[in-house]
């Protein structure tokens, strides 16, 4: 699927909001998807009051189906309100895939986005697919450059610690001497702490 052009993917089907279930299911299924783009947090923006679920579900010409976590504004002017993938301050949005994404999949995407009676839309997608996001954006889409931090975690925590520069091994060393700790997982509590670190 990786060789198939912007021009040779439609889009068959549009749910939205997305059934919960799905995205659960696309979100389990989509490489590199971050905690910012899970359902779980998606029910966070919208608990805040600021925002309300208009999420879509996609389904393509070429069997891939995705997600697109989306948020309007709950504002007075109901269907003029902008929305984002995701909101700022919230992390990264864009696409979660099924299978491999393409050029295709964001060019269908963004037209099908473009359609909606939104005063404006902003999609801040996973930093890893710029290139995928840039190629497949149709004229009209402004896309505006910004900077991503990734850190690269192969070989466990040893090996990443030796990339660290001097000065941060030795803030890690003075941070876990004063008490702090770190942990992995996906369970709801470390979500409410990475949105505590993240703001």
């Amino acid at each position: 699927r990786g060789n198939v052009t912007a021009r040779e993917i439609s889009l068959v089907r549009v749910v939205s909001p997305a059934p919960p279930s799905v995205w659960r299911d696309i979100y389990g299924l989509s490489a590199g998807a971050m905690p910012s783009q899970s359902p779980d947090w998606g029910t966070a923006i919208v608990d805040s009051g600021g925002f309300i679920d208009s999420s879509r579900f996609y389904e393509f010409s070429d069997g891939t189906s995705a997600v697109l976590p989306l948020y309007s504004r709950r504002w007075p002017v109901g269907r003029l309100a902008p929305q984002y993938s995701p909101p700022s301050a919230w992390g990264f949005g864009g696409l979660l895939h099924s299978t491999e994404l393409a050029p295709g999949h964001v060019r269908a995407v963004l037209r099908d986005v473009a359609a909606m009676p939104a005063a404006a839309t902003q999609i801040r997608p996973n930093p890893l697919q710029a290139s995928i996001w840039k190629e497949g954006a149709p004229e009209g889409w402004l896309a505006i450059p910004r900077s991503a931090h990734v850190l690269d975690l192969e070989g466990g925590y040893d090996a990443v610690f030796k990339r660290f520069a001097t000065d941060v091994r030795q803030n890690i060393r003075r941070a876990e001497r004063n008490g702090v700790e770190g942990s992995t997982g996906n369970n709801e509590e470390l979500i409410a702490e990475f949105h505590g670190l993240l703001r």
